[in-house]
This record gives structure tokens, sequence and C-alpha cells, in this order.
């Protein structure tokens, strides 16, 4: 017998609250299925309760959740209470996992279960439950939650119950169900790794808003990190700091921090800085770079970090605090201040960011030949920064249209495949025999067929996709392939920071 699977914006866990907003409807194959399943590894801490309550949690009515004998095997979970009104939750956190499908299944045993859900909720995108049946006495029955997008490392799984008579649970098995991004064919980290980019660059936010291509928290980070590694890629971190695009127009402090003095936001930027890195080291993907900051122009952690309000001093406090939290992780770590721009503005902007006492291992910009001037420009720049701090220099941002700017943009190399092919080759010609020069990051690399993913309603174009490194139809274009054509650099770096949320979002990545 099989039923539809729903998928839920929110399921919550701690007291799973009745406002579910659903959002896809699978097809019945991926639905509640009554049958023997042969499931491989179960990833559940105690999943037949033998241990009591050992590795789960508890929210809601917690006298409503009961541990009995008389399980399928051995002893079994049971929900019931003898009050007119109860809600219960017993779940959790399984850490440690690799993105890809998944499968939650757990057996039940009479009783009359009006309002009892099997959920997996805090994986990705999106969260799914799905009706735990009432099922005669003496006849457990399985039931089966497919489909599970984890796109993060770590998902919470669970069983719920509002009011039911009682619900009776045994066996739960949570279980990978096919091969995680990177693992098959043409993912857009391997059509880039095997094209010769040999880094990944990868945005990190506080609590970013799912939305607005925000979407990189710790675990996701660590996911992509994980498939970068996978393609022999080293990891350059950028630490936004944000919880909304960082860049000389913008560079807020996220709202959880928002409140705090100068002192306790160096506190928590340390903090902060040093739990990242730590947990990234802990899953095997510490970072081999981390910039402190993204374009950093006007400073960071808006308005107290902000230079043009407050001068220098607590700017520099910020950036120094996640500095030494880096070193306090690895002294091996290089760490990046990022400016966007190139020019005398850049030289002066670094001198004052020195002059009040910044510490940095390596300068990085940003260079668009849109908004910043020529590759002229960009190599006279990078040559007079190193002369001056005696520090190597990256282009950590850069890209060329390959179609017609969406925003209108202008540009001296034409707009099309081979304009965006010969912009890179040519760029990657002028900076590599540059003395202090250490490396050269794509941008926007990944962004293609916004329309099934990209969740922006303010925006008045989508300037990025017609910027990045595959066509609408996600076929990688031949630009991929300039900076190893053009050679002469070891660190050939792009940015995969939207990757992983596309191709959950359905978008299949072809190579040529």
């Amino acid at each position: 017998m099989i039923f539809t699977t729903k998928w839920y914006e929110t399921v919550e866990p701690a007291g799973c609250k009745q406002r579910q907003s659903i959002v896809k409807a699978l097809g019945l194959a991926l639905g509640l299925l009554f049958s023997g399943h042969a499931l491989s590894q179960n990833l559940v801490t105690n999943p037949g309760f033998e241990n009591g309550a050992s590795g789960w949690n508890t929210s809601g009515t917690t006298s409503a959740q009961i541990i009995e004998s008389s399980g399928r095997s051995g002893n079994r979970l049971t929900h019931w209470s003898a009050d007119s009104s109860y809600t219960v939750s017993t779940y959790q956190t399984i850490t440690g996992l690799t993105p890809g499908t998944y499968r939650l299944s757990a057996y039940t045993i009479g009783g009359n279960t009006d309002d009892a859900t099997l959920f997996a909720s805090n994986c990705g995108n999106q969260n799914s439950q799905t009706a735990i049946p009432a099922a005669a006495w003496g006849n457990w029955t399985q039931v089966v939650l497919d489909n599970i997008q984890v796109t993060g490392s770590s998902c919470t799984i669970g069983i719920y119950t509002q009011n039911s008579d009682w619900t009776s649970i045994d066996d739960v098995n949570f279980e990978l169900q096919s091969p995680p991004p990177g693992s098959g064919n043409d993912t857009a980290v391997e059509i880039l790794a095997g094209k010769g980019f040999n880094y990944a660059r990868i945005r990190l936010l506080v609590t970013p808003p799912d939305s607005y291509a925000l979407h990189q928290d710790l675990d996701y980070v660590i996911a992509m990190a994980k498939e970068a590694k996978a393609n022999n890629m080293n990891i350059l971190l950028d630490i936004f700091y944000s919880n909304w695009w960082a860049d000389p127009g913008q560079n807020w402090a996220p709202a959880e921090w928002f409140n705090q003095d100068v002192n306790t936001l160096e506190n928590t930027v340390y903090n902060y800085t040093r739990d990242v890195l730590n947990q990234m080291a802990a899953e095997g993907v510490l970072p081999n770079m981390v910039q402190i900051g993204n374009e950093v122009n006007p400073g960071m952690l808006w308005n107290l970090g902000n230079i043009s309000d407050n001068g220098w001093g607590n700017f520099v406090r910020f950036t120094n605090s996640g500095y030494d939290a880096v070193k306090s992780v690895s002294n091996n770590i290089p760490v990046i201040i990022h400016y966007a721009g190139v020019g005398s503005s850049a030289t002066s902007w670094y001198a004052s960011y020195t002059n009040n006492g910044g510490k940095m291992d390596a300068i990085g910009l940003s260079f668009y030949e849109m908004w910043h001037g020529t590759i002229n420009d960009a190599t006279t720049t990078i040559s007079s920064l190193h002369s001056y701090f005696n520090v190597p220099v990256y282009m950590v941002e850069t890209a060329a249209y390959w179609t017609s700017s969406d925003a209108g943009s202008t540009t001296s190399y034409p707009q099309t495949k081979q304009g965006q092919y010969d912009y890179l080759f040519d760029l990657t010609n002028a900076v590599k025999n540059i003395n202090g020069f250490a490396g050269l990051f794509y941008w926007g690399a990944t962004w293609t067929q916004s329309n099934n993913w990209l969740n922006a309603p303010d925006w008045q174009d989508d300037d990025a996709a017609t910027r990045s490194l595959f066509d609408s139809n996600a076929q990688v274009n031949p630009a991929a392939s300039a900076i190893v054509d053009a050679g002469g650099l070891s660190i050939r770096g792009v940015d995969i920071s939207e990757a992983h949320y596309i191709e959950s979002n359905g978008v299949e990545y072809l190579d040529n």
C-alpha cells in the first residue's frame, strides 16, 4: 500500500507546531510504504530503545513518552497520556552526514494514531514528514519516509504525536539511499575540477536567509568543502561575518550580534571564527586559506565597524580578532584581507589599514572589467601592492560575460562565449608572471538556470547568470579551460558557493 509523502516548509522537532505550509507533494512512489525494506547502514543511535531513551531528546509533554517492553525486538517507544490534550516529540540530530538522499523508517503497532508523524527536519533545503497510521495489534508494520535530501552534514529525525490515543514505535532506521554530490557524474564541482581548477572558494554566513542565493551556513559549507576535497581541491573560506551580502555598499553585522558593544563583538568574532575552523577541522576540511570579511572597503560588522562613521579603530580590532582566531587553530593558514577594486585607492586603503595596526598575510582583490577598469590597471595595482606591502596578492574575484549583460554593463571584450574565454585567457597571461601574484579565482561560476532556484523578488536583473562558467542549459563554457590553457598559475580558483543548492533544485550540469 502506497501513500503520498508531503514536504513542509516548517517541521519543528521541539513541539512540532501545527502551522505547516505544504510546498511540494512528491509522487506516489516516494511515499509511505508498508513493506519490509532491507536497509543498509543504520545511522540512528539506540534505534530500538534497548538503552531506554539514551541518544534521544524529548520535547513537549515529556511525561507522555514511555519506554516499554514487548517491542518488535526488545523494548519499544510509546507515546500516550491520560491527559485530554498533549503533544510530544522524540527526536535526535544525526551529524557527520555526507550530502545525498536518505531514507527514514520505523515500525509501528496498534494504537489510534490520528495525529502521529515520522519526520526529518533541518536537513537542508526542505523538511519532510509523513503520517504514522494505525496498525493491527500484533502486526508490526514498517513506515518509510523516502527521498530526504540532506545538503549539509546533519539532519534531525523523530516521531511526533499530538492527542493520539497511543502510538508505539520500534527499530528506527536512517540510511543513505543514493550517492552524494560529487560521487556521480557531472556535478558542477567535478566538471570544474576536471577543467583544472584546484582551489574552491566558499562563502560562509552566520545565519543566512535561505534566499537571494544565500544558503551558506556552516553545515552547507562543510558539505561543499567535502566535495571539493574529494575532487582534489583546496579550500579558501570566505567568512562574511554577516547574514547578508557583504560588499562595498553593505557590510552589516548579523542581527544576533547587532546590539553588542565593541569589546563583546570583538570577542564574538574571535570565538565564532575559532569555532568554525575547529568544526571544519573535525570534519576533515580545515581551510587552506581564510578571508576575514568580504570586500571590506567600507569596513565590516556595521555599524560599529563602519570606517566612515567610526574610523579605522573598530574595524581593525574586528579583523585582527578574526586573524588571531585563525592563528590559534593553525599558524599555517594564510589570512587574506579583501578589497574590491584596483588603482591608487587600493594601495591607499591597505596603507591606512596596516598603519592602523591591521594584520594580514595576503591581499585579495576583486577585479571586474565592467566596474574597475582595464587588465592593465589590475596588473599595475598588483605590482604596486606587492612592492609596497611585501605579501602575496590574489585576485579572489573576477568574471566576464558569456552573453549580453542582464544589467546592461559594458565591457571591452565581446559578451559572448569566445569573449569570456579571451578575457580570462588574457587576464591569466597578464598576471601570471607578476612578482608576488599568487592566484586567480573566478566568481559565480555555477550560477545558472536561476528560475529553478533563485528566490530574489527584489532583484531587478540576473546579471550573475550571464557571467557564469555554465550557459543557460547548464553546459560548461569554453572559458572554464582558459586559465589552464594560458598556463603559469599554480593556484587556479573558483567560487562554488551556490553549487549544492542549485543541484538540489534539479539543475544538472553538463560537461563538454
